[in-house]
This record gives C-alpha cells, sequence and structure tokens, in this order.
C-alpha cells in the first residue's frame, strides 16, 4: 500500500483569506469553475449555467447542533471554581442513534470531549441553571465513567427534550480556524437551508451557499436534488499528527440513508455530491454493497441495518470489484 506523507499536502492558508463571517446574502458568494481548462469566476447563484439537466444532486441534511456545553465548579473562599467545557462527541444512552438522543426527555449519556479535565472529580456533579420560559431551569453533568469520558446529563422532565436543552444551553461548535466566539446568529447562519435532523457538531460547509432561489432554479433545469444524513463528527476538527496519513486514528459518524435514496441513485446518469460530507457518504455506502457482497446479512436494530466500513477496507480490498449499480442493488436489496 502506497505511503501518504502529509508534508505533500501541507499549503499556506492566509488570515486574510478566512471569511469568518458569511456573506448576505449567502448566494452571492464567489463560484470557481474549471472547465476544460480554463478557470472561470462566477457567483454561486449562477450555479444552474453548469449543472447539466437531468442531474442527480445529493445533499446532506444533518443540522448542527450547540454542541458546546459550560459548567462552573462552585465558588470556595470567593474564588471561583474552575470553568468545565463539555463537547458531546456520541451519544451512549439511552440509544446510540442521534433521533433517538436528541429526543430524549429524561437522563441521557454520552461520550464527551472534556476541557479541564483534571479539575472535574468523577463523584461531583456540576450545574448550570438558566432561566427558560419564565422560570429557571437546572442542567446537571455528572462523569459517569471516567477511563471512557461518559457524561451524564440530567434535568427537570417538562423543561423538554434533550435537543430543547441544547439549544439553551449550548453554544455552537464553529470551526477553530475561524478564530472567534460563536454569536447568536450562528444559531441560523451556521446551518444549511435545508438542515432537518440534529446531530452534527460541524455544518455540511459546501450546502451553506445554497438558497431557495438557487435550489429554484436548478429545479426548473431539469436537476434533482435528493437527501441524506451523515452527523459530522468532532473528529473532522482533529488535526493529521501523523506524517504519515495511513497512521492517524479516524472517527466514526453516524450515516442514515433510505430505500429511497438507493433508488433515485439507481435512477439518474449522473450524480454529483454537494460536497465532502455527501462524497463519503455515497462512497461508504459503495464499500457497504461490495462488503455485503461477500458478507452475511448486515446487524438490524429496529428499522435500521447498521454496517461500518473501515478506513483502510477500499485500498486492501483484493478481487474484482462490483458495478455501482451491482453494489447499490445489493444494498437495497
Amino acid at each position: 500500500m502506497q505511503t501518504i506523507h502529509l508534508p505533500d499536502y501541507t499549503y499556506d492558508l492566509p488570515e486574510d483569506r478566512i471569511a469568518r463571517f458569511p456573506l448576505s446574502p449567502r448566494d452571492q458568494a464567489k463560484l470557481q469553475v474549471y472547465r476544460k481548462g480554463e478557470i472561470l469566476h462566477r457567483r454561486f447563484d449562477q450555479l444552474s449555467e453548469f449543472i447539466p439537466a437531468d442531474t442527480l444532486l445529493v445533499f446532506n441534511n444533518t443540522r448542527v447542533i450547540p454542541a458546546r456545553l459550560y459548567f462552573r465548579k462552585p465558588t470556595v473562599n470567593g474564588v471561583p471554581g474552575a470553568l468545565i467545557e463539555v463537547f458531546l462527541l456520541e451519544p451512549q444512552r439511552p440509544g446510540r442513534g442521534l433521533s433517538e438522543a436528541m429526543a430524549a426527555t429524561g437522563p441521557c449519556t454520552w461520550h464527551c470531549l472534556i476541557g479541564n479535565r483534571k479539575r472535574w472529580r468523577k463523584d461531583e456533579p456540576l450545574t448550570t441553571t438558566l432561566p427558560l420560559n419564565g422560570r429557571d431551569v437546572p442542567l446537571t453533568a455528572e462523569v459517569v465513567d471516567a477511563a471512557a469520558d461518559l457524561v451524564q446529563f440530567t434535568w427537570p422532565d417538562q423543561a423538554g427534550s434533550f435537543a430543547d436543552i441544547l439549544r439553551h444551553f449550548g453554544e455552537m461548535p464553529l470551526p477553530p480556524y475561524l478564530k472567534r466566539p460563536a454569536t447568536p446568529a450562528d444559531q441560523q447562519q451556521y446551518q444549511t437551508i435545508y438542515a432537518r435532523h440534529e446531530g452534527a457538531v460541524a455544518a455540511p460547509t459546501a450546502g451553506l451557499h445554497f438558497t431557495e432561489r438557487v435550489l429554484r432554479g436548478l429545479s426548473e433545469k431539469g436537476v434533482a436534488t435528493d437527501f441524506l444524513t451523515l452527523h459530522v463528527g468532532a473528529g473532522t476538527f482533529q488535526p493529521i499528527k501523523s506524517p504519515d496519513v495511513w497512521q492517524h486514528p479516524m472517527h466514526a459518524e453516524q450515516l442514515v440513508f433510505t430505500a429511497d435514496n438507493l433508488v433515485n441513485l439507481l435512477d439518474k446518469p449522473r450524480v454529483f455530491a454537494v460536497g465532502t460530507t455527501s462524497l463519503r457518504s455515497l462512497e461508504s455506502l459503495y464499500w457497504w454493497g461490495v462488503k455485503l457482497s461477500q458478507q452475511s446479512r448486515p446487524e438490524k436494530e429496529g428499522e435500521f441495518a447498521h454496517f461500518r466500513v473501515e478506513k483502510l477496507y477500499p485500498y486492501q480490498f483484493e478481487g474484482p470489484l462490483p458495478s455501482v449499480r451491482e453494489a447499490l442493488g445489493t444494498v437495497l436489496d
């Protein structure tokens, strides 16, 4: 297997080239088009000029959750306690499915990244209280498994679901390269207009430029759209430290497809993925089809079939590869 050296992919990103706040309206952003050796500079609202008719555009409709929570330890002898940051990574209880975790109205447990971890003991619950709907609502966090960084959250039943709690207590986890604190406006600006299913800690940024006007123009041209769900995990922020990229530990992300997605993918002669999250979703779907063609049926839990594609599987695979239609047909079956 060929070695991939990190220095070969290192490039300079000047600070003054980073847009720390979105353009308004968002479809007025610049669009760069590469076509037949020529680079064109256009605006994003001209996208329909470059997407052929009878194309299927695949979007990621995940919704970013305010995954960063803060708790303050009690004041002692007039000295404020340490500030503890809790960053949600993956739900554990009552279930590992993100939709189930966000709908929970009772205690739930998450695997978390914990800032200032050494200052927070396992037997030390921390509580923060904020006004919600005219009354003070407490949110309590407690480490229930220090080795695995599992944190249990509890709140009054009548305060709503965990999604409601996060919208009130949480902070949007902006990418580190923006180098600015989150603002209330980010609750909407750091979402695609088609975001539906809560669970991501980062937005599928290629989709942030789409507006209803752009989608309408694509539809009028005969471009079809479809939506899958990939809940982007915190590993997307994790820098690669190993000079050999193969040694970089990869995180897992939750991905949801439907049978309708598969039918649409098989029906269209041309498929464009909107952004890298949609692209790696489609790639993973193909490789799962390859695995299914060689293995037994997948595990089932309720209405879901569980699958996992390890990062090196496509590079270590030996033997003839099925076509895209064969692989997706296996998944659909």
